[in-house]
């Protein structure tokens, strides 16, 4: 079986550096990046998950259409929201925009309740 390759999307370089570091003790093979970078970085590693992670309220069209993007690249991919809005998390499963995100985690979480989303999502 192979490490699960998780590609971590995060602004926040503290959060990043502390879900990189969680994420690697718990035996996945992690890369980071900025959001911007993502299409590029996920060509290039082939994750299994990504985790993305959200400030905004609404999350903007340009954080849909990254998930819709990466879905429609990856069919198998697990993409989860990280976000500090309950509302978007709310929106997180197949919506009216399509299949986004499979899971999402309200921020501030613990680094436990992410470990168990990946667990569930990831087979």
């Amino acid at each position: 079986m192979t490490t699960p390759r998780v590609l971590l999307l995060e602004d926040d370089a503290s959060l990043q550096t502390l879900l990189d570091t969680a994420l690697t003790h718990a035996g996945y093979a992690v890369t980071t990046a900025i959001p911007n970078d993502y299409l590029f970085m996920a060509q290039e590693f082939k994750p299994h998950i990504v985790i993305l992670g959200s400030n905004d309220r609404e999350l903007g069209d340009a954080g849909w259409t990254m998930a819709q993007l990466l879905n429609q690249t990856f069919p198998r991919l697990v993409v989860i929201l990280l976000s500090t809005h309950a509302a978007v998390i709310d929106e997180v499963g197949v919506t009216p925009r399509g299949r986004c995100f499979d899971a999402g985690l309200r921020k501030p979480f613990k680094v436990d309740q992410l470990l168990h989303l990946i667990v569930c999502h990831y087979r």
